[in-house]
């Protein structure tokens, strides 16, 4: 028997005859359907039937309707009445049945799909096949026919079995070293089911291994809080454990070393659910596979280009989920917003900045200069197969530095734009990409509201696909829209997208019948009056992305309120939930977002939402600058507007978990903060400044130090002034440009005694010292440390004064005065002791021992370096941990001690290694001649 039947029941009840839909008729019958399906193979009663598919109260026509269904079906399935559908059903011992190969149900297929992939040994393969069974899935179980009830009744070891594999699948991918690639993902699993307590602990492991140890704790305190309050139970005794771990940073929540020591980059955003069409454009895609595998030496790469809104970003993040295990390297992904209405395009460096980071390149490695980073970034990807998807790209000059260099790898690049340019100097692949045809549209809004429905209307589905002009973001939201009423005729929605007047212009596709501000309009229409308001509003945010509680802020209201809110819109299509807890909107929404709240909102109240979301960021920035240093002399802030819901940060991790996160939302709030807003601006750069600088962001340091310096001025405001030429004398210092950073520096001099400000001064006054100690001017640099000495004495900072001494000490040692310098750093190593400041009194321990050993008095060097190491521990600074190390391991080499010498070594070549960095292969060359010492 030739079989030509495809039925899907992990999501909508559908089926498939040679490729083309089958309409299964009324919902009483899909159901039906769906019910035999999964029990292929058993006769189940009448009485049976009836009590699953009316939930135990069947009415009493209920034989008479199950025959008419069975009827129906029956016609449906076999028009021919020939018997070559390769499906039967059969009416025996007084119930009914299917006959149909399981092969071609896709809830069989996925069955035996997971139990294939569970006796996988390799790692790799078991994920590409968990992946792939668990993306049978298309929604839940029988959608839009079944009850929780019936679900529950006749799928419950299938959803079962769906969550273990998600299970197996994640702790695979964790092996592979893929933590980043799943933490999203975890973070709905573990929100949506909180009774299977493993995603949750997967959770905790992800977020630690991401560096987001805060995160990790309060996923834990979330489901214990949930527990408590709807069980009344604790978490099991292993998720207890593995919070304990977690807090006191075992190693062994660490990759082990049988697994992937360097992060395997997997920047992709979630898949599209329920993508459809496009086969031309995906055929083309694959062939660049096997382009790459023809030329072997060349890189290859693919310039896709097409109007707003037609679905180039879908493509690429479908295709290369679908091509993902092509790339062992990993997946770097980045939006380049080259035509976002709302903020500046993403910058080289910025790009850049972004993948470094995910190859797991510790900040103290990365270049200033974009040739440096770019230098960098090809060498990491040579040897490697890496993908590289770039985003929404403005130009060629935005992409070039961008794209690898080596074979193996593979980059993507959507614009709006042809990029021609990249065909010339490249050898790029042209790919353009046209709106959806009339039937790839029917296809997808037959796959968001079934078959069925479609075909009872064709007309005004005709209508509909007219209207959307083929884009397929277009069509999502009338989707959602019909999706959420079921009862509502789709030929009402077709009437009032034809009777709307409104028109974007900038973003009309064609004609004025086929605009896309129609669709939104429509779809804005319909929410709730505070919805609404929060969907304008958001139009004022600079993005990329928005917490919960800065969407709380801009709109003055609870978070309580707010998310509610948050959920209508995503169910809309309006916003998406791109990361856990973090919302996002298409371009052309934002755009469509800022019309609406110009010509809705008063100017005051855009104002209002302005400031309160400045005041938002600025008053948890401010917050998150002292969890992490503790001692900096804090500037004066107005308190915040009424209606500011602050971030709740428990610590220094919280702290810089919370900055990581937003590093990009900040600066863009900087740079966007219009006219009144100058105070923000200079002050947000100021809380931000010791972050940036100490995760290397130079480039970004300076952007944002100069808009602060500018915005000062305008207010003629001398505290900002003082501070902001501080902050740019440091960021011209930190990308070697001494020259400029003197000139910053003295003008900050002089502001802060305009001012009074001693302790601003004595800043000024050591990062002075700095300059002049690279230019070999130490006894400069040691005048400006006694000057920052004294001045910080006068503050009463006691921290600061510490930091002078130790600057005093390294000044005189580079002179030669050892002794003066032994007494400075035992001074300042007695404020450190008091304050506490750990990552001072590293700094000072790791400074006497150098002193010692430039003495000769090696057991004093060993005694002070092993200080230094311990208190770099504790404080979790590893690459200053490794490099106390390596200067314990040459003092012990200098003492005549090499197997200490060699212990020492190893430790710091561990760490070294772990983070990338390229020191460690001269540690290694010291263990070699320590194993292999040259005679003579």
């Amino acid at each position: 028997m030739e079989v030509s039947v495809e039925f899907r029941l992990l999501g909508q009840v559908e089926a498939e005859h040679n490729g083309v839909p089958v309409a299964l008729g009324r919902r009483g019958e899909r159901r039906l359907l769906g019910v035999l399906l999964l029990l292929a193979g058993q006769a189940v009663t009448v009485d049976r039937l009836a009590s699953l598919l009316w939930d135990d109260a069947p009415p009493a026509s209920a034989r008479t309707s199950l025959q008419a269904h069975v009827s129906r079906l029956r016609r449906r399935l076999d028009p021919d009445g020939n018997g070559t559908s390769g499906v039967r059903l059969i009416s025996q011992h007084g119930g009914y049945g299917v006959e149909v190969d399981p092969a071609h149900v896709d809830a069989h297929r996925f069955r035996l799909a997971v139990d294939t992939a569970r006796g996988i040994d390799d790692l790799m393969a078991r994920s590409s096949a968990l992946r792939s069974a668990i993306g049978l899935w298309k929604g839940p179980l029988l959608a839009g026919v079944a009850s929780d009830r019936l679900r529950e009744r006749v799928g419950a070891d299938l959803i079962d079995l769906r969550l273990s594999a998600m299970e197996l699948a994640v702790e695979t991918d964790l092996s592979l070293g893929r933590h980043q690639k799943v933490v999203g993902e975890l973070g709905v699993l573990a929100a949506e089911h909180p009774t299977r307590e493993r995603f949750t602990a997967q959770l905790i492991t992800a977020l630690f291994r991401c560096g987001r140890q805060h995160e990790a704790l309060d996923a834990y305190e979330r489901l214990r809080v949930r527990l408590a309050n709807e069980l009344g139970v604790d978490p099991d005794p292993d998720l207890q454990r593995l919070r304990a771990a977690l807090l006191r940073h075992d190693t062994g929540l660490r990759l082990t070393a049988g697994q992937s020591a360097t992060p395997t980059p997997a920047q992709l955003p979630a898949d599209i659910l329920g993508f459809v069409g496009r086969r031309d454009a995906l055929d083309q895609l694959d062939a660049l596979l096997s382009t790459s595998v023809q030329e072997p030496t060349a890189v290859v790469i693919c310039a896709m280009s097409g109007t707003a809104g037609v679905g180039k970003t879908a493509l690429a993040v479908h295709w290369a989920h679908r091509v993902a295990d092509r790339f062992p390297g990993g997946e770097l992904y980045v939006n380049l917003h080259g035509f976002d209405a709302t903020r500046s395009a993403t910058s080289p460096t910025e790009a850049l900045r972004g993948f470094l980071d995910a190859l797991g390149v510790p900040p103290q490695r990365i270049p200033g200069s974009l040739d440096g980073q770019v230098c960098l970034y090809r060498s990491l990807l040579a040897g490697q197969k890496i993908l590289v998807v770039l985003d929404n790209a403005r130009d060629v000059d935005q992409v070039r530095p961008l794209l690898p260099s080596s074979a193996g790898c593979l980059a993507v690049v959507t614009s709006r734009n042809e990029l021609s340019g990249l065909v010339a100097a490249q050898g790029a692949n042209l790919l353009t990409l046209d709106p959806l045809s009339q039937p790839e549209a029917h296809h997808l809004l037959m796959r968001r509201l079934g078959a069925g429905r479609l075909a009872r209307e064709p007309a005004a589905v005709d209508k509909i696909v007219a209207r959307c002009a083929g884009l397929p973001l277009a069509l999502a939201i009338v989707a959602a829209r019909a999706a959420t009423r079921p009862g509502f005729p789709l030929e009402l929605l077709a009437t009032e997208l034809h009777d709307a007047d409104s028109v974007l212009d900038p973003l009309a596709v064609g004609s004025a019948d086929t605009d896309v501000r129609t669709v939104f309009s429509w779809s804005y229409r319909v929410l709730s009056p505070e919805a609404a308001r929060l969907f304008r509003l958001l139009g004022l945010h600079p993005g990329p992305d928005v917490s919960l509680h800065a969407a709380a802020s801009l709109a003055g209201i609870t978070r309580q309120q707010v998310r509610p809110l948050l959920a209508e819109l995503s169910q809309a299509h309006l916003v998406t939930e791109q990361n856990f807890g973090r919302y996002t909107l298409h371009d052309l929404l934002r755009a469509y977002a800022i019309e609406l709240t110009r010509s809705n909102d008063d100017a005051a109240e855009r104002r209002a939402a302005t400031g309160r979301q400045l005041d938002h960021y600025l008053h948890t920035a401010c917050a998150a600058t002292r969890l992490m240093d503790p001692h900096r002399v804090a500037i004066a802030l107005s308190p915040p507007r009424a209606g500011v819901i602050l971030e709740d940060l428990s610590g220094a991790d919280a702290a810089l978990a919370w900055l990581v996160c937003e590093r990009r939302v900040l600066l863009a709030a900087i740079h966007q903060a219009g006219a009144g807003f100058e105070a923000h601006v200079w002050q947000l750069a100021w809380a931000v400044a010791s972050f940036l600088h100490r995760q290397g962001h130079g480039e970004d340091l300076l952007a944002v130090e100069r808009r602060a310096l500018d915005a000062a001025m305008r207010l003629t405001d001398p505290i900002g002034v003082a501070h902001s030429h501080n902050g740019l004398g440091l960021a011209y210092f930190v990308l070697d440009q001494e020259d400029k950073a003197q000139l910053h520096l003295e003008e900050a001099l002089v502001a802060y005694g305009r001012i009074g400000d001693h302790g601003g001064q004595a800043c000024a006054h050591l990062n002075l010292g700095a300059v002049l100690d690279r230019h070999g001017q130490h006894g400069a640099a040691l005048r400006h440390a006694e000057q920052a000495s004294t001045l910080f004495r006068m503050a009463g900072q006691r921290r600061g004064e510490a930091r002078a001494l130790s600057g005093i000490a390294w000044s005189r040692a580079k002179l030669g005065d050892h002794r003066s310098a032994l007494e400075d750093c035992r001074l300042a190593l007695t404020l450190y002791a008091q304050l506490p400041d750990r990552h001072g009194e590293a700094a000072a321990w790791d400074t006497l021992g150098s002193i010692h050993r430039q003495l000769g008095a090696y057991d004093e060097a060993v005694t002070c370096y092993q200080r230094a190491v311990r208190l770099s521990r504790e404080a979790g600074e590893r690459q200053r941990e490794a490099a106390g190390l390596t200067k314990l391991g040459d003092t012990h080499q200098a003492a005549g001690d090499p197997a200490a010498a060699g212990i020492a070594w190893r430790q710091s070549l561990t760490l070294l290694a772990e983070l990338n960095h390229p020191e460690a292969d001269q540690v290694r060359t010291k263990l070699l001649a320590t194993v292999n010492p040259v005679t003579s």
